[in-house]
């Protein structure tokens, strides 16, 4: 005779409490929301996320009005300048999450941030979220741009980056006081950037805006 087969009892409790497991799970999961704290993220004061602090972990989760890729350079820049280096002083693991699109869902970070060293880093997240959905320029754009503010004489013999809002220049070698004074003279005087002496590390540190006028 055909049917449905009996299901043992010790099947049908593995069952039940399965789904018992799984309705707590997401119970957990909505204690673990409502008990978070947000703060949102400005670049600039455009809206672009917000950060979610939970007891033992921070998300930063862009808005889902924004387009923002995991594949972009401004995200990539995120993972090597950010999220490695919290990884790298606090101990603390990351993980970037996107969805089925490749859209980034967010960034969880399993470790507590204080206060202070949180907000040292919001900038830096809302600044790459605001690039990378189109808000500002894509990093290489403002190289490109950063790069027609030198002579030719210089621009071969100096490299350049982008840290945040500013552009970092370094000379890659020996100069002389020629080429260093005409290298101080615009990136300090035109484009009112600043010196930072750091031995073989120093540079000179320009604002992103500095390129636009």
């Amino acid at each position: 005779m055909r049917g449905t087969p009996p299901y043992s009892c010790e099947y049908l409790m593995l069952k039940a409490l399965a789904e018992f497991a799984d309705c707590l799970e997401q119970a957990a999961q909505k204690i673990r929301e409502a008990l978070s704290v947000y703060e949102v993220l400005e670049y600039k004061d455009e809206p672009v996320g917000y950060v979610r602090l939970f007891s033992e972990s921070v998300e930063f989760v862009p808005f889902s009005n924004l387009t923002v890729k995991v594949d972009n350079s401004a995200v990539d820049w995120l993972r090597r300048e950010v999220l490695e280096k919290i990884k790298e002083k606090h101990g603390f693991n990351y993980e970037v999450i996107a969805d089925k699109d490749g859209r980034l869902s967010r960034i969880m970070i399993a470790g507590r941030l204080e206060p202070e060293k949180l907000s040292e880093y919001k900038e830096p997240v809302a600044w790459a979220f605001a690039a990378a959905s189109g808000i500002i320029e894509q990093p290489i754009q403002i190289i490109e741009r950063a790069k027609k503010m030198f002579p030719n004489e210089l621009i071969d013999k100096i490299s350049l980056e982008l840290s945040g809002d500013h552009v970092i220049v370094k000379p890659k070698q020996f100069l002389g006081s020629k080429l260093f004074s005409e290298l101080a003279d615009i990136a300090r005087n035109k484009l009112g950037g600043e010196y930072v002496s750091a031995g073989r590390d120093s540079h000179f540190r320009i604002p992103i805006e500095a390129m636009r006028k």
